[in-house]
């Protein structure tokens, strides 16, 4: 039983205390035991009181930005309710807590037990099992639970600073948290990267998107292979069709769901592929293919063969996929030599829970990660999808579409996501709206769900593109990300931005696009005070001192609060 919810048992369980002592008052013969009675009551169950409010205040604390303010309400007018028993919360909580949680549930039971020998207390002087002489005599006296009392009040009080101080330094170690959270994606995501490029062994061009998500680290303590147990990727990985339509070259699709195998590695007996149930009907999930022209960036895709129930939400696909996922890290699978391959012979067969194991032996370490099919719901709308750039979106003027929450979401996502990239080949130079990518269903691109790609054997890609012939003074990865939040809430690219001053004036692009973002500045600063710091930041102040990179823990934090947390407080007030 977790401490959150003993805590609701001991606010269930004070009122109850007290009326029962109100209760067994009602018997007393004289007057005079009758006001002496009422006298030490009064006393008892104010005490009582004040400790239930104060522990209800502590829950109260410990609660707010946890679950929402109509389910606290709901949490305190019913402590013995099931929503004190949400593992969502619990987990929450004892984040907050820290390594105090630890203190909080022993002080918790302390409380509990000593309610819970009142009780019986009183119940043995003139309850139920009480003898007809001692209901007769009985009396009631503050020092008859004076002992109880202490240890109550001792253990509020232990509970309120607790919960005070743990409180008080949540930013601070959030900001550490997310520090090294972005140091472990870093090097996950650098050697998903080359598992999944050593393990393509073939002639064929493939095109690899990573999904770019924002994350936060929930575990309370610093245990690195924890976290790495938690992490997922999602890609979509592209090779060529057996089939091929006249003017157009066609792409099959996979989307994988990628999650790190902690088990040590036994090349010399190495498992069969564990087989898992995926909750599915019909034939297998083929592919998805996309048919590009050579003279155009948008992408057109039609849906072949689906492995979900007509009607299936794709999300809860994904949620049953992860939850059966979770054992596979305890087998060793079948290391995959190639990829290509192995998803073509997959298509044939009727369910597939994993493809194996894609393994990365750079010279950090190695590591292993599993890769599991994606389901496709079986619905009309996914018979035609395409692939559009955010660039794309900003200039031919359907930006109409992102809507103020949507641009505020891709500036969390994305400036989170160069923290968790920055240096792994997934994102090796500063970005621009040129490197985001979106699905688009019915011409309707996804927002929710951005991603940028990678073409192996490697290409040029925009995201690698730096400019360095004049010397500036700026650290180019923040400027760049400065010019994308200013594209993404002004609705256009920096190109159509830029007036034909700034561009007589400055002799190189990035100084053009440092001078246009400072013009625009005082507009952004008029829609919100904290997106307009955001973008200050990224191209001017303390960040662009000493020459360091992202690669620095340090800067990393300062970015990660100075910018990232600012978003993330706009984003949370749409």
């Amino acid at each position: 039983m977790s401490g959150i919810e003993v805590a609701g048992l001991v606010l269930g369980a004070v009122p109850l205390l007290i009326s029962a002592l109100e209760h067994y008052g009602d018997g007393l013969s004289t007057l005079k035991r009758w006001r002496r009675y009422e006298h030490e009551l009064r006393s008892l169950v104010r005490n009582l009181n004040t400790e239930r409010v104060k522990l209800q205040n502590v829950c109260e604390k410990l609660l707010v930005g946890i679950v929402p303010e109509s389910q606290i309400e709901a949490m305190i007018k019913n402590p013995l309710g099931d929503l004190w028993r949400e593992e969502k919360t619990q987990k929450k909580i004892q984040s907050r807590l820290w390594e105090g949680y630890g203190l909080f549930e022993d002080t918790i039971a302390d409380i509990k037990r000593a309610v819970d020998e009142m009780n019986e207390r009183i119940e043995s002087q003139s309850g139920k099992k009480a003898s007809t002489l001692k209901r007769t005599m009985f009396t009631l006296s503050r020092n008859q639970y004076a002992d109880l009392i202490l240890v109550i009040r001792e253990g509020v009080a232990n509970l309120e600073n607790l919960t005070d101080r743990n409180i008080e330094l949540e930013p601070a170690r959030k900001v550490r948290s997310q520090g090294k959270l972005f140091k472990i994606l870093r090097t996950m995501s650098k050697g998903l990267y080359h598992a999944l490029k050593s393990s393509l062994d073939c002639p064929c061009s493939h095109d690899i998107s990573l999904k770019l998500e924002k994350r936060s680290n929930t575990t309370p303590m610093d245990d690195s292979d924890e976290v790495m147990s938690n992490l997922t990727f999602k890609l979509a990985l592209s090779r060529l069709s057996t089939g091929v339509t006249e003017g157009l070259e066609e792409k099959e699709w996979e989307e994988i769901l990628v999650k790190p195998n902690l088990s040590p590695i036994d090349n010399k007996h190495l498992l069969e592929t564990k087989s898992l149930p995926i909750q599915s009907k019909g034939k297998p999930k083929k592919s998805v293919s996309f048919a590009s022209s050579s003279n155009t960036s948008t992408i057109t895709m039609t849906r072949t063969q689906s492995v979900s129930q007509s009607g299936v939400d794709i999300q809860g696909s994904i949620q049953t996929l992860s939850i059966g996922v979770a054992s596979i890290g305890l087998y060793n699978l079948d290391a995959i030599t190639n990829l290509c391959e192995k998803l073509k012979r997959a298509q044939k067969q009727v369910q597939v829970s994993t493809y194996g194991m894609v393994i990365d032996h750079s010279s950090e370490g190695t590591r292993k990660y599993t890769l599991h099919p994606i389901p496709t719901p079986n619905t009309e709308d996914t018979r035609c999808w395409s692939v559009i750039s955010l660039k794309q979106i900003l200039e031919q003027d359907t930006s109409m579409y992102l809507t103020y929450q949507d641009r505020l979401h891709l500036a969390v996502i994305i400036s989170s996501s160069i923290l968790q990239l920055h240096g792994s080949p997934w994102l090796s130079g500063a970005i621009s709206s040129r490197d985001i990518f979106f699905i688009q269903k019915k011409d309707f691109p996804f927002f929710d769900q951005p991603f940028v790609m990678k073409s192996l054997p490697t290409k040029s890609l925009a995201m690698q593109r730096v400019c360095q012939d004049t010397p500036f003074p700026r650290n180019p990865v923040l400027v760049a990300l400065g010019v994308l939040l200013i594209e993404l809430i002004q609705g256009k690219t920096i190109d159509l931005l830029r007036t034909p001053q700034e561009e007589s004036l400055a002799h190189t692009k990035l100084l053009q696009d440092y001078m246009t973002v400072k013009r625009l500045l005082q507009d952004v600063r008029m829609a919100s005070a904290n997106y307009a710091a955001a973008v200050t930041r990224c191209v001017d102040g303390e960040f662009h001192n000493g020459g360091l990179t992202l690669d620095n823990e340090e800067l990393c934090e300062g970015v990660y609060s100075g910018i990232v947390a600012l978003l993330e407080r706009d984003l949370e007030y749409t």
